[in-house]
């Protein structure tokens, strides 16, 4: 069971906004493995969008994305892709993700139309709430591996699958 002790604050954020890592991302309409597809598509689209725009191309290693379901308490969680980014960066991706997104990836950020109606129309797709969260130069996840010593030995004198190991 998941409860507000899983948790992670939204920085940044109005309204107190958390994000609930441990919790299924899905909705009443859609389940957890359409959004687990549409989440793919959707974070790719928003990397291609960034890597188009001649400002921020070149901070594309600074901008994270991630999707869970985020809002003020457990029971009023939306299914949401957080934009993780220094705060300068966080109002050109607003600009451009609002072009984008909002009418061809059903992502909405809380406008005035979605609350006008009191039912809104269920879209084609499994929608996602874009969330901006601001941070510092590097996300938190890359600061706690940082502070951290660790020492790796390797047995094994074959090939390794797995990911890329990318230093600065």
């Amino acid at each position: 069971m998941v409860d507000e002790r899983h948790s992670i604050p939204i920085t940044g954020s109005k309204k107190k906004k958390m994000a609930y890592t441990l919790m299924p991302v899905k909705s009443t309409e859609w389940t957890e493995e359409e959004y687990n597809v549409r989440s793919g598509l959707v974070i790719n689209e928003l990397k291609r969008a960034v890597d188009y725009d001649p400002d921020l191309s070149a901070y594309t290693d600074h901008i994270w994305y991630d999707y869970c379901m985020v809002g003020t308490s457990y029971e009023t969680a939306e299914p949401s892709i957080i934009i993780s980014a220094k705060g300068d960066y966080v109002k050109a991706l607003r600009m451009i993700f609002k072009k984008k997104a909002t009418d061809k990836l059903y992502c909405r950020s809380g406008s005035s139309i979605w609350r006008a109606f009191k039912k809104a129309p269920i879209p084609q797709r499994p929608p996602f709430r874009l969330v901006y969260r601001r941070t510092s130069t590097a996300s938190d996840v890359f600061r706690y591996a940082a502070g951290t010593q660790m020492t790796a030995f390797q047995t094994i004198q074959g090939t390794l699958c797995g990911s890329l190991v990318h230093s600065r």
